[in-house]
């Protein structure tokens, strides 16, 4: 296995594990602000590992793949500035 082909099955594992994160937080009964952590966790985990993708495996990108690239930086930070804005009332 090449670091190419690790790296890739790592971004498909983030994936899921940033949709895991998204479905949680709906199934369970957790606060409002803890769900909306859970679920900006999920979208820059997703979003993150998509990039990354696009970058690794060095295919012509279509137009949804474009619209991603030129979109994803925007919602991950987005997701970003929410969790650093809710963090404060967040009990430790």
């Amino acid at each position: 296995m090449t670091p190419v082909e690790a790296s890739i099955y790592l971004a498909w594992g983030l994936i899921a594990y940033g949709f895991g994160l998204w479905m949680w937080s709906w199934s369970k009964a957790l606060p409002p602000l803890v769900r909306l952590r859970y679920q900006d966790c999920g979208v820059v985990i997703v979003f993150s590992a998509n990039l990354a993708l696009y970058a690794l495996r060095g295919r012509e990108l279509g137009f949804l793949d474009w619209l991603l690239v030129i979109l994803g930086p925007l919602f991950i930070s987005s997701a970003l500035w929410r969790l650093i804005r809710t963090q404060s009332f967040i009990k430790s």
